[in-house]
């Protein structure tokens, strides 16, 4: 049933089944985990081929060595009473809607010297394809043998059957998706023993202040908005990272002020570089705005080019995320104080791009406010860099387990 129905996609030319559930862990930050990581990273890094994608290439830059090693650095130290080990078999069904992301969590399960199944979209782009033909290549090699029995990926459609087998051999489960494929897979048992990570629908924003924002010399200016662009604007405004929402803070007059300056920049500059706005996104953009109108008083700014469509709101109640269809489309509202950021808080804001704001006053935000979403605070521009901490998990620790040893 199960050859008829899955693909392996890596490692080529083994029984995957027979080997993978017969290997042991290995320890936390193995030298030759270390090395693939960083043998990949220079790969990808000198590949032509792969310059063209620029998440694959940021991708590279982050499995860097050194960034490799501080990442373990920051996160085990040499504790006396506990020792930490990898959980086991981590069974990782990707996201289709930003697919290279699972890389990061595979790679920093890897770190953790656990074995590793990952489940692939068939919906995969140029990008992962190139991808894997390079980690085939790796896995071919005789000093990276113990990882390639270690580690298979597999692509499948909507299949339950497979999906508990899988589910039903694991420590842990990885759940990148949807709310709504989250909850079908949560109907599918892991052992008792077994935990899990799911990683859900979210939402993103950027926080901006305004008098910061105009102040700001002309080519500093510039750097912000092309910032700006890059975390809107890669992966059609879908990752779960995304700006969807902008909130201006300073008093009104400054405010809009600081919107005139900043889309006209943004417009310019993708009207530059000739952004590839689809046909769909122009009438989703439409639809979503002219429900947003039907719902609610808003007012809606659309670019004479369709690049861009801005929904104003008076305030954070009155913003749909289920409407938000990517491609362009921004939610924007305005607060004269940092403590007003609450009222846009819900437990679905993931990531906050911040200009203009110091960072202990939104360290002070937290602690005061207490708010119950924000996973995290980045500078804009930074919105689409992974991080080993992520969506409140801090992960390379969440995929390892604690052995207490006491005196």
């Amino acid at each position: 049933m199960m050859k008829d129905k899955l693909t392996v996609l890596l490692p080529s030319g083994k029984d995957w089944n027979e080997v993978l559930f017969s290997q042991k862990i290995l320890p936390i930050a193995s030298e030759q985990v270390i090395n693939f990581i960083s043998t990949l990273s220079q790969s990808i890094l000198r590949r032509p081929d792969f310059r063209v994608y620029p998440e694959l290439m940021a991708m590279g830059f982050w499995m860097r060595k050194s960034h490799i090693i501080k990442i373990i650095d920051d996160n085990f130290n040499n504790s006396i009473q506990e020792v930490r080990l990898a959980r086991g078999v981590i069974f990782h069904i990707a996201p289709s809607n930003v697919d290279s992301v699972f890389i990061y969590s595979w790679f920093l399960s890897m770190l953790a010297g656990n074995i590793n199944i990952i489940r692939l979209s068939s919906k995969r782009g140029e990008q992962i394809n190139l991808l894997l033909e390079l980690l085939n290549d790796l896995f071919k090699l005789p000093e990276f043998s113990d990882i390639a029995s270690r580690q298979v990926l597999i692509s499948y459609g909507h299949d339950n059957h497979l999906t508990a087998y899988f589910s039903e051999q694991c420590d842990m489960r990885v759940i990148w998706g949807g709310d709504n494929t989250i909850r079908k897979i949560r109907q599918i048992p892991i052992p008792p023993t077994a935990t899990e990570l799911p990683f859900t629908d979210k939402f993103s924003l950027s926080l901006i202040g305004a008098s910061e924002f105009i102040e700001l010399p002309r080519d500093e200016k510039s750097k912000l908005i092309n910032s700006f662009i890059n975390d809107a604007f890669w992966f059609g405004q879908m990752a779960c990272s995304s700006p969807r929402l902008i909130v201006w803070l300073g008093e009104d007059d400054i405010v809009e002020k600081a919107k005139l300056l900043f889309w006209t920049q943004v417009n310019k500059v993708l009207t530059n570089n000739m952004a590839d706005i689809s046909t769909a996104d122009i009438v989703n953009k439409l639809v979503a705005s002219n429900r947003m109108a039907i719902e609610g008083q808003v007012s809606i700014i659309k670019s004479d080019n369709n690049l861009i469509n801005r929904i104003q709101l008076s305030s954070c109640d009155g913003i749909n995320t289920s409407l938000h269809c990517g491609g362009g489309l921004f939610y924007e509202v305005s607060i004269f104080e940092l403590d007003e950021l609450l009222t846009c808080v819900s437990r679905k804001i993931q990531t906050v791009g911040y200009f203009g704001i110091p960072k202990e006053h939104l360290k002070q935000f937290v602690k005061r406010c207490l708010p119950l979403g924000i996973d995290r605070f980045v500078p804009i521009g930074k919105a689409l860099e992974f991080s080993p901490i992520w969506d409140g998990y801090t992960l390379l620790k969440d995929f390892t387990r604690v052995v207490d040893i006491q005196n």
